[in-house]
């Protein structure tokens, strides 16, 4: 009993371990937001000719070399070459009215992803919940 009552005693007088201490958490940086000028977006659109402006001439220059090609071989009138150049006219117009959704859906995006930066930068515990897909 003796013993048993110095083992307790023993026991409890022994130097206890230090709880460990917990890290404090690293400050959330926000993370930097991409920004693409229009220019960029018009590079990526008309890869091949660079810009919207060059794509207009290129259209353009192909439009009337087509139209004077078809000109030699079918001898066109005057009516004949005006319809052929607006329907090319329509073609030109609507690439460029495809352009401008493509870059009007790319902005309308790209303002979406930097609000949802901006507001995962000011409360980051939000981040790993789960929202509804809208």
């Amino acid at each position: 009993m003796v013993a048993l009552a110095l083992g307790l005693t023993t026991c409890l007088n022994a130097p206890v371990a230090a709880e460990p201490q917990l890290k404090k958490a690293a400050p959330v940086q926000a993370m930097p937001i991409n920004r693409w000028p229009d220019e960029q977006f018009e590079n990526w659109y008309f890869n091949q000719v660079g810009s919207a402006k060059a794509a207009r001439q290129r259209y353009d220059s192909s439009l009337t070399l087509h139209l004077e090609a078809i000109d030699r071989i079918c001898r066109l009138t005057d009516e004949q070459k005006k319809k052929l150049e607006l329907v090319g006219r329509g073609d030109i117009k609507r690439v460029y009215d495809n352009f401008e959704k493509a870059k009007f859906r790319f902005n309308s995006t790209r303002k979406r992803c930097s609000k949802a930066e901006r507001d995962h930068a000011r409360n980051p515990a939000d981040a790993n919940e789960r929202r509804p897909i809208r």
